[in-house]
């Protein structure tokens, strides 16, 4: 009885444990206007 807790927190599919915190840090930087990304 863990997968509650994890569909609780993850309403995004599961699918990125450790990946889906590296990818919003890029996005985040991708989307930022003049970000450290593009400089």
């Amino acid at each position: 009885m863990g997968a509650s807790k994890e569909t609780e927190i993850a309403p995004y599919p599961r699918r990125l444990p450790v990946v889906f915190p590296a990818s919003i840090a890029q996005t985040l930087a991708n989307e930022t206007p003049g970000g450290q990304t593009q400089g």
